[in-house]
């Protein structure tokens, strides 16, 4: 189970915000304390998070994070549209925080959100490859990443 599919599954609650493309920030502090962002403004959601405690803490240990680890803010891309942050908090539950970001539009940008590994972009930069196959998962940003590889490999080439 992926990033993405954890967290939809351990927060279902978060589900319909988290597909809601006018909500560019998720911010859950409590079972019934759930914020979102939608142009520019911060409001209460209408959500409540079942077990949120547990949650976070199976989040967060997917993460790296254990309960015996010194406090630290982990960051890391669920997919190439979302931002997990979690962070610790004087309480024993951390807050978590979703952010969506914006669509990559190049190779390298793809790297930074975890759709691409560093060393394939690298060799792309320096290989005559001419043929590429791009696979992933169902919810994989296949075609934009495809996309991508081609403006950056062959900017004057077009796509049928």
């Amino acid at each position: 189970m992926d990033l993405d599919q954890l967290v939809r599954a351990e927060l279902s609650a978060l589900e319909p915000l988290l597909d809601d493309p006018e909500v560019s920030e998720i911010v859950v502090t409590a079972a019934d304390r759930v914020f979102v962002k939608r142009g520019g403004r911060v409001r209460a959601a209408d959500a409540v998070v079942d077990d949120y405690e547990a949650a976070a803490h199976t989040v967060a240990h997917a993460l790296g994070h254990t309960p015996s680890a010194a406090p630290r803010v982990l960051r890391r891309a669920m997919s190439a549209r979302h931002r997990l942050v979690m962070v610790p908090r004087t309480a024993a539950v951390p807050l978590v925080r979703i952010e969506r970001v914006a669509e990559p539009r190049d190779l390298e940008a793809w790297a930074e959100v975890g759709a691409v590994p560093l060393e394939t972009v690298a060799h792309l930069a320096h290989s005559d490859t001419q043929i590429i196959i791009v696979a992933g998962p169902t919810e994989a940003p296949r075609a934009q990443v495809a996309h991508a590889i081609l403006d950056t490999r062959w900017p004057d080439a077009s796509v049928v």
